[in-house]
This record gives structure tokens, C-alpha cells and sequence, in this order.
């Protein structure tokens, strides 16, 4: 279902508890914020992480890494 928000501009996961973001995260190219802060995440999949060498600014934690 994410895959499919194409023209989605802004997403944020702000202080929900989440721990693993799915890769289908990389097919929203129209984003220009995702917002992973306040969560259990440790790792970013590379594929979305990629987002941002086409200008998308990805918020996380200090210690967050792509992988």
C-alpha cells in the first residue's frame, strides 16, 4: 500500500514505536521528508536511504545507519 502514495510530498513515522522500515519506502520519489525520529529503528534499508540523492531529507536518530 505505501508503494502506491507516488505523489506523497511528506510522511512522517514521528514517536511510533516502529523498528523496521519497509523498502517500498524507496518508490515514494516524490517525498521530499520522511521522518523516522523517535522510534526503535537501528537501520535504514540503502534503497530508501537513496532517497535522499534525489532531494528527499530523511529525519532520524543519532546511531541510525543505512544498510
Amino acid at each position: 500500500v505505501l508503494g502506491q502514495l507516488v505523489n506523497l510530498e511528506y510522511l512522517s513515522f514521528y514517536s511510533n514505536n516502529i523498528s523496521i522500515v519497509p523498502n517500498q519506502l524507496s518508490s515514494l520519489t516524490n517525498l521530499t521528508t520522511l521522518d523516522f525520529s523517535l522510534n526503535d529503528i537501528t537501520t535504514i534499508p540503502s534503497v530508501v536511504c537513496d532517497l535522499e540523492l534525489s532531494g528527499t531529507t530523511i529525519i532520524i536518530d543519532p546511531g541510525v545507519t543505512c544498510n
